[in-house]
């Protein structure tokens, strides 16, 4: 039926279903009972699944993964590991058919399917109709050349999607071997043969599947965190796919709970293969505006409608649609890809990888830009500058870090590496005993550890020393606080005093135990710790983050700050890179009540000038803030008790330039809160904790070569983060690129729209060459070569006036139509009253065109002339781009091509090239009164746009 449709309507039904899909569902399916579905919908991206049913199991399959009806809702399918006991074949088998196999699998497009759903949009489905219409009118070449040209720009973007793909595809590839038990054998497979429930032996490799390990090893997972920092695992936790094995334990092996694009590394994957699809405000407007140009076109084609009733019925409605061709720029998704590729190839050349071309054109528009702090404004690397101590603390400093041993040298995280290289302690790695000997000469066991927890912000060790047993601690002093057994003014003075100038502060602890507690659970012994000091790290900014944060600010672009890290810490930071000026006021909740600081630095050095704690209703919480003029610093403590109470988030986000201690999920909501608002957002970070945020933001941007970062819509291969600069710059240069060629087009189209229409009083048209010549080598060139004009390397305070629909944009459009098509208007009446004026007007009814004329040879050097210099009026150049004389493909083109419009008006055996006639055959001198008409029209335009400039300005400041 559908197919019967589709060729009834010409396929016009084939391309509707194709815009809007939603339409396409409700025609094809009906809303059913489960029992009865075929089909389900996936909301809310209305994609189509089919629905299989194996015995009681119902179960689809959507973007990779296997969705199973689970108590009345669909879930994706996930292995629950319940024991570690060995698979046998029958078992494999069966979980084979439900996981499918254990790599992923990226799909190559072929260029058939690419070719039909990039053809089958609406713009290049404008053009298909044109080009029917200009085959009926004899403008074969014409058509030939347009479909030619678009099939090009379609072969572009699918080699650049190809690359994109196969980039894809050699990093997801795992090319190993694993032993497997199967069956109480070890047997040797391909990784891709693995299922959720095997166990298999670990050796140095990479991670072929998210597992569970038994045991201990050493990785680097720089391919998830972005953090080449070897990170130990031992028995319970999660090795992650991708993660390299650097060294392992005899006899340690793991059990696989997730393969395919199950895995971590797998749902990056997803991001990258099916990104959030995005409405360029640019292209809406520009349709809008296009439609109300349609109108007004529709208006001036019925005014002078009488102009065809000596036309054959035929030759009218010809006449009609050929209107429709002239009106509509056919060619404009070929200028669209092409103002992109070239950007996206600009950033290439700057060590920038762009994996989404729709993005380049929104990176210019950005107001508002997050940064991670760790690792991104600052370096990795920590300097221990002091100890605090209140107790001895060398035993934690030595002991309490989970630092191993790779080939001879010693490895973990900075934090643990630095902190014992300032115990100047020694340590021996013997098989699984870990022997640490003090700088006191004091010797200590390693019996347990309880690894870093990013929801308590702290990490624990067990030691044995002289037959007692200590309980050791460190991490984040607001978390540890509430382990200690005592508290003291002193330390939360030196707390303050170290994070306000800026350094990072660990607090340690540690208490003695019985042998008969060290098999409690962590959170029964991480209580009633004595406080032993604060070590003192120093996390500096990177070399070049003080400039680029300088250049940001003076272009008004609002930065933030999202970070994990203490907020005293990361206040500091934020008035080191110039974001905070006079006093931030920080709000933090401790013990149920909301804590409030005013902070300010004062002779560079950051001060407590004011900090309450109290207790308020939500509604005068909120007239108080919305009362206060201030910047504001939100702990993620703060933000959950906003979001429980439903405060006016989105007004208090916007007004906030520092959030502190957030986890990843609160990241992603900042930049949610800050859409809301109509912000257009950048997200730059890296490792595995910004990826939400990162995909969740109009422009993602990492600095790691990892995995992680393919969720990001640019990735920087340097570390330094001027690349944010680099993509702005080019985003807005392509988009005011962008805003210069599709007004441009659609006035010479309309030029041309009344040029045809002048043709029509005398019977006459263009023949096909001179519609191929002012096309291809006039219009598109020209435009084409306009792209290449390179962007400035500094930001500006303005952003691109793209939006077609404001009063500054339509003012000035409407007055270029006006002035021009005046000045064609009038050639065109010249040549009319001439006293010698030849009219070859064929006989009624006029079946066909006269291809030749004194008034075809006028419109087309018109044609010409404008072609060549409304560009220069059109051009806006600073303060994005460089200024046009700069561009020399464009400046050599148009120098040629305005020399080969004077030989045409000069030298007449150059004019039977073109088709054309005397100009002097009937006028005296006409072609230095045309070339004088043009002048005079381009000089007033130009006037009359500086007058516009001044009174209504053409720009959008941030």
């Amino acid at each position: 039926m559908l197919v019967l449709l589709c060729i009834c309507t010409g396929f016009l039904a084939a391309f509707y279903f194709r815009w809007f899909p939603t339409q396409f569902i409700n025609f094809l399916y009906i809303t059913s009972t489960l029992e009865k579905a075929t089909h389900v919908k996936t909301n809310p991206y209305n994609e189509i699944c089919q629905v299989f049913r194996d015995g009681r199991k119902i179960h689809f399959k959507f973007r990779f993964l296997k969705y199973e009806l689970q108590e009345d809702k669909f879930k994706p399918l996930e292995f629950e590991p319940k024991n570690a006991n060995q698979l046998n074949t029958k078992e494999v088998q069966i979980r084979q058919l439900d996981y499918g196999q254990a790599l992923m699998k990226i799909p190559m497009i072929g260029f058939l399917e690419f070719t039909l759903e990039e053809l089958s949009t609406p713009f290049y489905t404008l053009q298909y109709l044109c080009v029917v219409i200009w085959l009926v009118q004899g403008f074969f070449y014409f058509a030939i050349v347009m479909m030619s040209c678009s099939l090009i720009s379609t072969f572009i973007k699918f080699y650049l999607l190809r690359q994109s793909l196969k980039r894809l595809q050699s990093l997801a590839a795992i090319h190993q071997q694993v032993i497997v038990i199967r069956d109480d054998q070890l047997i040797k497979i391909d990784v891709n043969e693995l299922v959720p429930g095997d166990i298999i032996n670990l050796q140095t490799m990479i991670v072929p599947a998210d597992c569970i390990i038994t045991g201990m090893a050493l990785l680097n997972e720089a391919t998830l965190t972005g953090e080449s920092n070897p990170v130990p695992k031992q028995t319970g936790q999660i090795l992650f796919e991708g993660t390299k094995i650097l060294e392992v334990n005899a006899g340690s092996s793991a059990q696989i709970i997730r393969t395919n694009y199950s895995t971590i590394r797998g749902q990056y994957f997803r991001n990258v293969l099916y990104p959030h699809k995005v409405t360029h405000k640019f292209y809406t407007q520009a349709m809008k505006f296009l439609g109300g140009f349609v109108i007004f076109n529709i208006i001036i084609a019925g005014a002078t409608l009488v102009i065809y009733l000596d036309y054959t019925t035929e030759l009218i409605l010809a006449n009609i649609f050929s209107t429709l061709t002239w009106i509509f720029p056919p060619a404009m998704p070929i200028f669209f890809s092409l103002t992109a590729t070239i950007a996206l190839l600009r950033l290439k050349n700057e060590n920038i990888i762009g994996s989404n071309m729709d993005k380049i054109h929104i990176s210019g528009q950005v107001d508002v830009a997050c940064f991670d702090k760790t690792g991104t404004l600052t370096t990795n690397e920590l300097t221990v500058i002091g100890l605090w101590d209140k107790q001895d603390c060398n035993i934690c400093i030595s002991c309490c870090h989970h630092i191993c041993q790779s080939e001879g040298q010693l490895v973990g995280d900075i934090l643990d590496l630095e902190m014992f290289r300032y115990s100047q302690s020694k340590i021996i790695f013997d098989k699984n005993d870990i022997q640490i000997t003090s700088k006191d000469q004091k010797i200590y066991k390693i019996i347990k550890i309880f690894d870093f927890n990013s929801e308590l912000m702290m990490m624990s060790v067990i030691v044995e020393c002289e037959n007692k047993y200590y309980l050791c601690s460190k991490g984040a002093p607001e978390k540890l606080q509430s382990k200690l057994n005592s508290h003291n003014e002193e330390m939360l003075l030196q707390l303050s005093f170290y994070v306000n100038q800026g350094y990072r502060v660990i607090s340690l602890a540690q208490k003695e135990i019985n042998q008969k507690d060290l098999n409690l659970d962590r959170m029964q012994l991480e209580i009633n710790l004595n406080f032993l000091g604060y070590l003192i790290f120093e996390n500096q900014l990177k070399h070049d983050t003080a400039d680029v944060m300088k250049q940001l600010i003076e272009s008004n672009l609002k930065v933030k700050i999202l970070s994990g890290d203490n907020p005293l810490t990361t206040v500091n930071t934020a008035y080191n890179i110039g974001i905070a000026n006079e006093v931030v006021k920080l709000f933090d909740i401790r013990n149920s009540e909301i804590v409030e600081i005013d902070i300010k630095r004062i002779e560079d050095k950051q001060q407590i000038i004011q900090q309450k704690s109290y207790l308020i209703d939500v509604k005068d919480l909120q007239n108080y803030i919305y009362t206060l003029n201030h910047q504001f610093a939100l702990t993620g403590d703060f933000m959950e008790y906003c979001n429980l109470h439903k405060l006016d988030v989105p007004s208090l986000y916007q007004r906030t330039i520092v959030f502190a201690r957030v986890k990843p999920h609160q990241k992603k909501e900042v930049i949610f809160m800050h859409q809301q608002l109509k912000c257009c957002v950048a997200m730059i970070g890296d490792g595995s904790n910004d990826c939400s945020a990162i995909s969740q933001a109009d422009i993602g941007v990492s600095f790691s070569q990892a995995d992680a970062s393919y969720t990001a819509h640019f990735s920087s291969l340097d570390q330094s983060i001027k690349c944010i600069v680099t993509i702005l710059a080019q985003g807005r240069a392509t988009a005011q690129t962008l805003s210069e060629i599709f007004p441009l087009y659609i006035l010479l189209s309309f030029l041309a729209t009344c040029a045809y229409t002048c043709l029509a009083l005398e019977g006459q048209n263009y023949s096909d060459f001179q519609l191929l010549f002012l096309s291809f080598l006039c219009y598109i060139p020209i435009m084409a070569s306009m792209t290449l004009t390179k962007a400035l390397p500094n930001l500006s305070k303005e952003l691109p006036l793209d939006d077609m629909y404001q009063l500054n944009n339509q003012l000035s459009f409407y007055t270029h139509v006006f002035i021009f098509t005046g000045g064609l208007l009038v050639s065109v009446a010249i040549i009319m009253n001439a006293e010698n004026h030849h009219f070859d007007q064929p006989d009624p009814p006029i079946k066909d065109y006269l291809r030749r004329g004194m008034l075809n040879t006028a419109t087309v050097i018109i044609a010409q002339i404008y072609s060549q210099f409304l560009p220069f009026i059109f051009i806006i150049s600073k303060p994005f781009k460089e200024e046009c004389y700069k561009n020399y493909a464009y400046m050599t083109y148009s120098i040629l091509s305005f020399s080969i419009t004077i030989l045409f008006v000069f030298c007449k055996p150059t004019q039977q090239f073109l088709d054309l006639v005397d100009f002097n055959s009937e006028i005296d001198h006409f072609d230095i009164f045309l070339l004088l008409i043009m002048a005079g029209t381009i000089i007033l335009d130009i006037i009359i746009q500086n007058i516009l400039q001044i009174r209504f300005p053409r720009k959008r400041y941030l």
